[in-house]
């Protein structure tokens, strides 16, 4: 299974043209995900560093920090944590996964234009 992981990161990578900035401990599951707006990939378990320069919204619902990306010209990349008050913390960055450093969060995902 780790295999098939790794092998789809780095088919990813090819593609894409994008590498992780720091490694991680744990293996991430990438999602490819299609959208009228632009397609773009899904990480679970991965948030936008908070010292990373990224603009930062609280929102109810993770689809407003998407569509929140969406409206900004230059935001490519987002990732959002749900709090245990029920609220989303959202980081909208204006680099991809080959600028903005990420970090491993189990309550997280992160997301990036396929673009980036």
């Amino acid at each position: 299974m780790q295999f098939l992981v790794m092998k789809a990161l780095m088919i990813v990578m090819i593609v894409t043209g994008w590498h992780w900035v720091e490694a991680s401990s744990t293996l991430a599951k990438i999602h490819h995900i299609t959208s009228k707006r632009g397609n773009f990939f899904m990480v679970p378990g991965k948030m936008i560093k908070p010292e990373e320069k990224a603009e930062r919204i609280t929102v109810t619902k993770g689809c407003q920090c998407k569509v929140s990306c969406w409206l900004k010209r230059k935001c490519v990349a987002w990732s959002i944590v749900r709090q245990k008050n029920g609220m989303i913390d959202c980081a909208l960055a204006e680099d991809g996964p080959y600028k903005v450093r990420i970090k491993d969060e189990p309550e997280a995902t992160y997301f990036f234009m396929e673009s980036e």
